[in-house]
């Protein structure tokens, strides 16, 4: 199992004093789950739509075979950061951070 988005690995003398904790991949619902309880203002659909390009923008790199990029929940949350800070309560437009 390669971690860390294709980048080089740490020695092996420095990764034997860690305990290897291995877990799932989020789930759409557990980016839900997270967003709507840190985002409680912005509207269920608008968040599923903006996990939902996250999960495609993935699977098209993956698909790509660019495993240099990884898009991941923070990728997520720093983009409800910039709705938050720079768009008004009533007015969010994701598109606005997209290019």
């Amino acid at each position: 199992l390669q971690q860390g988005g294709g980048r080089k690995g740490l020695p092996k003398s420095f990764l034997n004093r860690f305990t290897q904790v291995f877990i799932s991949p989020l789930t759409t619902e557990d980016f839900l789950f997270i967003t709507t309880s840190l985002y409680p203002t912005f509207p269920s659909d608008l968040l599923k739509r903006m996990v939902m390009f996250n999960q495609k923008v993935e699977a098209i790199a993956r698909e790509a075979g660019n495993t240099a990029w990884e898009f991941n929940l923070r990728d997520v949350l720093r983009w409800c950061d910039l709705l938050q800070k720079y768009q008004t309560p009533y007015f969010k437009d994701p598109g606005m951070f997209v290019e």
